[in-house]
């Protein structure tokens, strides 16, 4: 009986063996590119931020750029109201003209 209990032993240590060694491996592995991630070169570091000032200061000029050329809510309103107000105006004429021609 000790005899297969020793031969089961080493089957398992057989199978185990590679795959332990394996998780092993990717483990490293892990840690390694882990550890390459949480180290970024200065170099990329600067460009990063260049970048991110380019396009700060292109956003700040886009938004000057809006503000000085789109339509406000309250610019529309108010020319609506003034077109508003000249066909009102326009229509009286007209009424007038029709009711001075009978």
């Amino acid at each position: 009986m000790e005899q297969s209990h020793g031969k089961s032993l080493c089957l398992s240590a057989v199978f185990y063996w590679p795959l332990l060694a394996s998780v092993s491996v990717f483990g490293n592995t892990l840690k390694a590119r882990l550890s390459a991630q949480r180290q970024t070169p200065p170099l990329a570091t600067e460009t990063v931020k260049l970048k991110t000032d380019i396009i700060q200061r292109e956003l700040s000029e886009h938004k000057v750029h809006s503000a000085e050329t789109f339509a406000t809510k309250s610019g529309l309103a108010e020319s609506l109201t003034r077109v508003h107000d000249a066909l009102d105006r326009l229509s009286d004429r007209i009424d007038t003209l029709i009711q001075q021609g009978q």
